[in-house]
């Protein structure tokens, strides 16, 4: 009898070893903290490319000597974007079993707003660096972001038509929490300027014809299409639709300046005009990019969502050597750093976990590449 006890002991004190390993709550030999992304999905590019920001920041901190000598882990899961049953499954995983306090990621709007419940109940901390639904702002005193709100991004789009002169446009947009946010913001502030949307559409985000949709269009008085869907995939099947139906408005998008969106919509997407945020230039910015390439063989698709995510990554590292693990400790750092200059160059947070002092650039498609509007 004995033996068995003495037998089960040590199994529970390896278990304890063990799991002190990978737990941020109470851990000894390392800080563990959490990643939720879409690795699957409807665009993998866009979680592989936080992943691998976050990826790259991690090995530089511990190649530092990591956090007050404790290696930084992260564990990663797939949040498969629009899936919120995968996304609020996955959160449960790196709540519940793996004890972190702290996420990384919900880099999809879907994703972040689907867990929001789960960092409340469990007092857990997320860093988005892609989530950019209107919704979120404020929602959660656990919940920052430094990718900007699609109330910022709407209005600079809508502001950016409106002096070019359009006045009548429609806007197609799809059933997802990125899409409808970001449908609300532009609708308020391109009516707030003066201007008159003459069809608002919405198509599912699984579709692949949406010419049932589109040619509600065809013969209305429409200065121009916004076009407004969760990825560029679909963003580009539209447009290319749009064109079929023998409409040749001019085309705006919001943020999709990647290859799928120029694969998809082939000839259709040239000369569309593109809001997206900054792809920085400084050489931390330079120098993490290339790690990229050198550490998965391709260029990250993403661009601006690594240095983001590589951001995170650091702000968390620092916010823990400074304040302290817990999540209140990361929370009251992140809202009291007046100014933190990363990977994407120089900002703070807001009062609602916003980032703050961003800017963003206008592209035109031509010839199949993104070329910068300089005004």
């Amino acid at each position: 009898m004995k033996k068995y006890i003495i037998s089960g002991l040590v199994i529970l004190v390896l278990s304890g070893i063990l799991f002190g390993i990978t737990n941020q709550r109470g851990s000894s030999s390392a800080v563990t903290i959490g990643f939720l992304g879409s690795l699957t999905g409807v665009d993998p590019n866009y979680g592989e490319a936080m992943k691998g920001g976050v990826s790259i920041a991690v090995d530089e901190i511990n190649a530092e000597g990591g956090i007050a000598g404790k290696k930084l882990e992260v564990i990663y899961e797939d949040g498969k974007c629009i899936d919120t049953k995968s996304a609020v499954s996955a959160a449960q995983k790196l709540i519940t079993i793996d004890k972190v306090n702290i996420i990384l990621g919900g880099g999809c709007s879907n994703e972040a707003l689907s867990i929001v419940h789960l960092l409340e109940e469990s007092n857990t901390l997320l860093l988005s660096s892609g989530a950019s639904s209107p919704a979120l702002s404020g929602l959660s005193k656990n919940v920052f972001r430094n990718a900007p709100s699609d109330a910022q991004t709407g209005e600079k789009i809508a502001a950016y038509m409106f002096s070019k002169h359009f006045r009548k446009v429609a806007i197609v947009s799809d059933q997802t929490d990125y899409s409808k946010g970001f449908r609300d913001s532009f609708l308020k502030s391109f009516a707030n300027l003066g201007g008159f949307v003459v069809e608002d559409i919405s198509v599912s985000p699984k579709g692949s014809d949406y010419r049932t949709d589109l040619v509600k269009l065809k013969g209305k008085e429409i200065d121009a299409i916004f076009i407004n869907p969760n990825v560029p995939v679909s963003a580009g099947i539209i447009a290319r639709q749009v064109r079929e139906l023998g409409m040749n408005q001019q085309l705006f998008f919001a943020y999709h300046a990647t290859p799928d969106l120029v694969r998809t919509g082939g000839d259709a997407v040239n000369g569309a005009v593109i809001i997206n945020v900054p792809t920085p230039e400084n050489d931390a910015a330079k120098r993490i990019l290339k790690r990229f390439e050198e550490k998965y063989g391709k260029s990250t698709v993403y661009p601006y969502n690594t240095l983001a995510a590589y951001d995170a990554a650091m702000l968390i590292a620092q916010g823990i050597k400074k304040a302290g693990s817990k999540t209140e400790d990361v929370r009251s750092y992140l809202h009291e750093l007046k100014n933190f200059t990363g990977a994407l160059g120089s900002y703070h947070f807001d009062e609602r976990g916003d980032i703050q002092d961003l800017q963003y650039r206008f592209e035109r498609v031509e010839g199949g590449k993104f070329v910068d509007i300089v005004e």
